[in-house]
């Protein structure tokens, strides 16, 4: 039950789980299934587009989780919407980062970046995100379309 050699040390488990009441079930099980396999990420990733997902959900889960990082959660994290289908269409994205630029707008995020920008250090998107260098290097080696990174 106790290990020492993972990230949150003798911890109980119960007591990291309540940091995330907030947070759907969703967020928990990667962040557990993460930190079991003794992965340690750098910044938090929160799946948009499990499987059958439509964008209602996607929105929802998107604002409880811009909810949680602003009342003392992660200051930048990522989201998976993933990239459409073979037809080209993504919704779910393209949904994510409408409401995106709205919390912008409210100024409850400071800034977003969309994953396929991540590698390219001197476009606009890039420049404009107030957190670029804490995005970690992997993202920037081998960007990512699916994935939008948010700043609170």
């Amino acid at each position: 039950m106790w290990n020492c050699d993972r990230p949150w040390g003798r911890t109980p488990l119960t007591k990291l789980l309540s940091t995330f009441a907030n947070v759907d079930s969703t967020a928990q099980s990667y962040f557990w299934y993460n930190t079991r396999v003794g992965r340690r990420r750098e910044i938090e990733e929160y799946d948009l587009h499990p499987r059958g997902a439509c964008v209602d959900d996607a929105l929802a889960r998107l604002e409880r989780i811009v909810s949680y990082a602003r009342g003392g959660g992660p200051s930048i994290f990522a989201v998976v919407t993933g990239y459409g289908s073979s037809g080209g269409t993504a919704m779910i994205k393209n949904a994510v980062i409408a409401a995106c630029r709205r919390y912008l707008r409210q100024r409850h995020i400071r800034g977003f970046l969309d994953g396929e920008y991540a590698g390219d250090m001197f476009s606009p998107q890039y420049l404009a995100f107030p957190e670029a260098s804490r995005i970690p290097v992997f993202y920037k080696r081998s960007p990512n379309p699916g994935i939008v990174f948010i700043c609170v």
